[in-house]
């Protein structure tokens, strides 16, 4: 009862016979579509026709075969709920063929346009980074302004060590290397009429640096004023550094006047260190054919804005004394200094009504010279006449 409750109303045993025929055959043909297709992917040039493949796949053609050769499957009609398309209706081996001659041809042309394009692309690249960078030196070396200003005909203080001259310097008349205290002198005032370069020396080592370029020219006067920052670093020999300086100056300009200015007094050092060093580089520079001394006596302490460089009043003091050395004004030669080479007396300030005066000081000399004296006898006076004398004569 429970069979016959499961089938339905209009139950026909001999149409579903067929059907299960039917469901076999097309199972047997599903496998062979799906062995075919496998084979098309694999040997897309190969029907199935002509496939000679395994000989576990003959058995299950074969059965087909039979399964068509029934009467029951050639009278029986497909169903439209069954999905599965017919043999004969099955799409043609170049609809399973993606890889076919033509797609690949197709795809190799594709890869050469690509590899083509790309090839140019590249170049492009290369083309446009190297025609920024050519254009961006370009504008770098049209907007750096050079080291030698060619309307002035000097040379900035703030030029670097390493910056090396031009050949413009070859037709200089003066050459001045000075160290931060020369910032604010006039050459056009001091020297005119004159070609002038000034070069930033701020220690001895820069000096011999300059000297040695051997591209100042042929100068008729050389001043140089360094040292005085070689005093705060204490390191260095600062008058030997200076004599080294005028020696390299006589070789490398010898028919130059070459003039080395002395130091000047720095707040931090005691005066009488830069005194010696002076009167040593005095002594050092005696025996330098064309070599003056600038010695700078009237500047003090009180000439000074801070601890090393000079006020308004020292730069003029400063800029005339080498001026008159320079031009021989003043007997600073290695003449006068070898005759007195030491003496640097420092002159008194000048007296203000806040000053005090300085204590006076007894001379005692002279009362020791009189108690040293040997004691001298002494003449008699002639005794006076007594007024009862005076009165009987």
């Amino acid at each position: 009862m429970y069979q016959s409750h499961l089938q339905p109303a209009n139950h026909n045993p001999h149409l579903s016979h067929h059907r299960g025929l039917k469901f076999n055959t097309l199972s047997i043909f599903c496998q062979l579509k799906l062995h075919k297709d496998k084979v098309l992917r694999s040997f897309p040039e190969t029907l199935v026709s002509d496939y000679s493949g395994p000989e576990e796949n003959r058995p299950l053609k074969k059965q087909a075969e039979k399964h068509k050769q029934k009467p029951e499957y050639k009278t029986l009609e497909p169903e439209p709920e069954l999905n599965s398309a017919p043999a004969s209706e099955a799409p043609s081996p170049a609809h399973y063929t993606p890889s076919s001659p033509k797609v690949y041809s197709s795809i190799r042309t594709l890869r050469d346009s690509l590899a083509v394009l790309e090839q140019e692309f590249t170049q492009f690249r290369e083309d446009t980074l190297a025609n920024c960078s050519s254009h961006t030196q370009q504008a770098n070396s049209e907007s750096t302004p050079p080291h030698v200003d060619t309307h002035t005909s000097t040379l900035s203080l703030n030029t670097p060590k390493t910056s090396k001259p031009t050949g413009q310097h070859n037709e200089a008349d003066v050459i001045i290397l000075c160290d931060s205290n020369g910032k604010y002198l006039n050459e056009s005032r001091l020297f005119p009429g004159r070609k002038v370069i000034k070069l930033r020396c701020p220690t001895t080592q820069t000096a011999l640096e300059l000297l040695s370029e051997q591209r100042l020219g042929h100068a008729k006067h050389v001043l140089i004023h360094t040292g005085t920052n070689d005093l705060s670093t204490r390191r260095i020999d600062v008058a030997k550094a200076l004599k080294q300086v005028a020696a390299k100056a006589t070789q490398e300009y010898p028919a130059a006047k070459v003039t080395i200015s002395t130091l000047l007094p720095r707040t931090d050092v005691p005066q009488r260190i830069i005194h010696s060093i002076n009167a040593e580089v005095s002594l050092g520079c005696a025996l330098l054919p064309n070599v003056h001394l600038a010695h700078h006596r009237d500047i003090r302490h009180y000439h000074l804005y801070d601890q090393v460089h000079l006020n308004k009043e020292g730069v003029k003091m400063f800029t005339r004394v080498l001026k008159d050395t320079a031009l021989g004004r003043t007997s600073t030669s290695n003449y006068s200094d070898k005759r007195n080479p030491a003496i640097h007396r420092r002159p008194a300030p000048p007296h203000t009504a806040l000053s005090p005066r300085p204590p006076m000081q007894r001379n005692t000399g002279s009362v020791l010279n009189l108690q040293q004296r040997p004691a001298q006898p002494h003449s008699p006076l002639p005794a006076r006449p007594c007024s009862a004398t005076l009165a009987a004569c």
